[in-house]
């Protein structure tokens, strides 16, 4: 993974909320985990779409039979994603990435900056600015979906 974008947040003196998810079923507990964690990358996902350029106008990127139209606001609308990496067994640990998708491949170039064009970085502005509001929905969520879980048992 590269540097420029990775972050992680670790989240710290959640004892009551851990005592009631370790008293669900494992797999009720896990998913109310897999929610909550979701919930904070989506926060994440949102603001880096907040801080994506939009072009002024449409453009072309490549040449020849590849050659593709990028219509403005494209990446900013539909190119940076959500999806779930990883996931320890112990401890409910779970890791989500906030990625630009392949059909948006230039993102990349959006993210780091080339010779021609200074690097605008909105994955990492977007979780700089957003790791209080993901924090906050990662325990809103958790506490929301534990007592779904309860209200099922």
């Amino acid at each position: 993974m590269n540097d420029i974008t990775s972050g992680t947040i670790q989240i710290t003196g959640l004892a009551e909320l851990e005592r009631k998810l370790r008293e669900l079923p494992e797999r009720l507990a896990k998913n109310a985990m897999r929610n909550a964690v979701r919930a904070g990358a989506v926060a994440i996902q949102k603001e880096a779409r907040n801080q994506c350029p939009v072009s002024a106008e449409q453009h072309y990127l490549g040449k020849g039979a590849r050659r593709i139209l990028i219509k403005p606001g494209s990446l900013k609308k539909r190119g940076i994603k959500v999806k779930q990496v990883s996931r320890k067994r112990s401890d409910y640990a779970l890791t989500f990435e906030v990625y630009y998708s392949k059909r948006y491949w230039y993102g990349k170039f959006v993210e780091a900056g080339t010779s021609k064009m200074a690097a605008a970085a909105p994955l990492r502005k977007g979780f700089d600015i957003a790791k209080e509001a993901a924090t906050v929905a990662i325990k809103e969520k958790l506490a929301a979906e534990i007592e779904r879980a309860a209200s099922k048992l």
